[in-house]
């Protein structure tokens, strides 16, 4: 599901996944506090890495409605999150 909220009203689009799509759920063997990983985010992010981040979830959507699946490698890119909480989860970066 696709969903927006402004304050006043939410709208939502549901997206039936590809029949070629497979989901992999993996559970680590560590424990991370969402406090830490909150604190680890800086209060301020720049411009051109929210743009980024909003380009890389709408191809994200795309890739899942057209079927497009190995654009999902390209639209799992992110400046927002994985960048500030890395040092935090082990293997990230591998």
């Amino acid at each position: 599901v696709v969903s927006t909220w402004d304050g006043e009203r939410a709208e939502k689009v549901r997206l039936d996944p590809h029949g070629d799509l497979e989901v992999l759920v993996a559970i680590p063997a560590f424990h991370l506090a969402t406090e830490k990983a909150r604190h680890a985010l800086p209060a301020h992010i720049p411009h051109a890495d929210a743009v980024f981040n909003v380009g890389s979830s709408s191809l994200l959507v795309a890739a899942l409605a057209s079927g497009k699946l190995e654009l999902i490698k390209h639209a799992m890119r992110d400046r927002l999150h994985q960048p500030y909480r890395a040092a935090l989860i082990p293997g990230m970066q591998e």
